[in-house]
């Protein structure tokens, strides 16, 4: 076995400069790929205010189904109202009411409790 030495990899690294940028280019780009996956591009849970916090403790503890919905569905509106655009912000926000509803209504009440406790 021989021992490279500084000079040998110093030009080896000359010789192969291509190569190496190009490694080094996609490794750059998988790696910032996986930064943007994993921080950039996820949505932030909705959270409940005080207001929605109370609703949402009386929906539990009645196993009031339809109130848990409405509850989060409002969390959700909240959200998109904030984000939303000013200018569509009217027809957004009843785009997303829709959406919301929508999407918790196949739920059952213990996944309507546990997606409440989840935004305290």
């Amino acid at each position: 076995m021989t021992w490279l030495t500084i000079r040998q990899i110093y030009f080896a690294i000359i010789d192969h400069w291509g190569i190496l940028l190009a490694v080094a280019v996609v490794l750059v780009l998988i790696t910032g790929g996986l930064v943007f996956a994993f921080c950039g591009s996820s949505k932030p849970v909705p959270k409940l205010d005080e207001q929605g916090i109370q609703k949402a403790k009386v929906a539990i503890e009645t196993h009031n189904t339809e109130q848990m919905r409405e509850t989060l569905a409002e969390s959700d509106v909240r959200v998109e109202q904030i984000n939303g655009n000013i200018a569509n912000s009217e027809v957004m926000v009843k785009i997303a009411v829709e959406t919301a509803k929508d999407k918790y209504r196949g739920l059952s009440n213990d996944e309507l409790a546990a997606e409440l406790e989840k935004r305290k």
